[in-house]
């Protein structure tokens, strides 16, 4: 399982395309509530609008500029990406 393309939506929501073995699928994310949570500096960095919308497709997931937060494919697709903090 791999993200193959992101789209920023808005208000920290990312388009995800994930690739499987089964198949490709479309999800929307909403990142918001992980930033918001999160007692990192170096997250809480990326409720700046133009900070949050450096993220880039690494490693079959996605991940910002800052290293700070790192998304998995999985993650993102079964929602366990909202655990994060």
């Amino acid at each position: 399982m791999r993200v193959i393309e992101t789209t920023y939506l808005a208000n920290y929501r990312i388009y995800v395309h994930i690739r499987t073995i089964e198949g490709d699928y479309a999800k929307v994310c909403d990142i918001k509530p992980i930033l918001i949570r999160s007692h990192n500096p170096d997250i809480k960095e990326l409720l700046d609008p133009d900070k949050f919308k450096q993220f880039h497709i690494e490693h079959g997931g996605i991940c910002w500029n800052n290293n700070a937060l790192s998304l998995s494919a999985q993650s993102l697709w079964d929602g366990s990406y909202l655990n994060t903090t």
